[in-house]
């Protein structure tokens, strides 16, 4: 793994001290969160030309979260398929075949179908 600088960067911390900080604008800089020391937040940032506020904001986390999203824009909601069940194959046979509301389909994935409409699960949203 490289160094820090070359991570993702994420401007936004939120500490269970009782607040947040991000950084507005693009400006690299890097978080050591205990990893020099491990009871202290550094922070760096390379400031040249470029402009760097940085926006604190007092609460708890529900509230530092809520304020920061009000200031940057709130996470978009998934489509609802999203939270329906997934289940993953490696693979699935390709010789046995199966029929499924009158469709004929791979048999692996027409169990995987039966036995969701046995316990229950919704196929899609309505």
């Amino acid at each position: 793994m490289g160094p820090a600088s070359e991570a993702v960067y994420a401007p936004f911390y939120i500490s269970s001290a009782g607040y947040g900080m991000y950084v507005e604008g693009a400006t690299p800089g890097t978080y050591d969160i205990g990893k020099t020391k491990h009871d202290e937040l550094r922070l760096s940032w390379l400031v040249s030309d470029g402009e760097l506020t940085l926006v604190f904001i007092k609460g708890g986390y529900l509230e530092v979260l809520d304020r920061y999203t009000k200031l940057t824009g709130r996470p978009i909601l998934p489509p609802k398929w999203t939270f329906l069940p997934w289940k993953w194959r490696g693979e699935c046979g390709r010789d046995k075949f199966d029929e499924l509301d009158g469709l004929e389909i791979n048999a692996e994935v027409a169990e995987d179908i039966k036995m969701y409409d046995e316990l229950g699960f919704p196929r899609a949203f309505t």
